[in-house]
């Protein structure tokens, strides 16, 4: 799991549960432990990913071509997670059985969630999925997010 770009925001060193060492933007770091202990993986993780675009944009030819102005204001304020398609489902479909339903059900709203998995062509093999999906949530709703993911693991949603 990575946080981009690294530096962006504080991070605190952890162990997911395969053993690896990541490193998670703080204010996730209660989140995505909540979200291991239920048993969902995850593939990385910023707690504001327009700041990170802000930041990659400031490394100027060295940065990225997603890095646009406009990049970073589309995901201004929101936090993301990314996780292998299958947790990304089971995840999901969790959290619409709790008061998170209207937020990760609604195509927009100013509390809605943007959920994407990549289409790419693969040569021989054409068009596939993407192995991961991004959630992208408004950062405002990280604590509340993180009781309810706690709750699901506890059994009492």
């Amino acid at each position: 799991m990575t946080s981009p770009p690294p530096g962006v925001h504080p991070t605190e060193p952890l162990t997911a549960p395969d053993g690896t060492a990541v490193d998670v933007d703080v204010e996730l770091v209660p989140l995505v432990r909540a979200v291991w202990a239920g048993g969902w993986a995850t593939a990385g993780s910023c707690q504001d990913l327009g700041d990170a675009a802000d930041a990659l944009r400031a490394l100027g030819d060295r940065a990225p071509d997603h890095a646009t102005e406009a990049f970073a204001a589309f995901y201004r304020g929101y936090a993301w997670l990314k996780m292998p398609r299958p947790d990304a489902l089971a995840f999901l479909n969790a959290l619409a059985a709790t008061p998170f339903r209207d937020r990760v059900t609604a195509r927009w709203g100013p509390e809605a969630w943007r959920v994407d998995v990549a289409v790419r062509h693969d040569g021989d093999r054409g068009f596939t999925l993407a192995p991961t999906a991004h959630l992208h949530f408004p950062r405002t709703q990280t604590p509340e997010l993180t009781a309810v993911v706690t709750a699901l693991r506890d059994g009492t949603p």
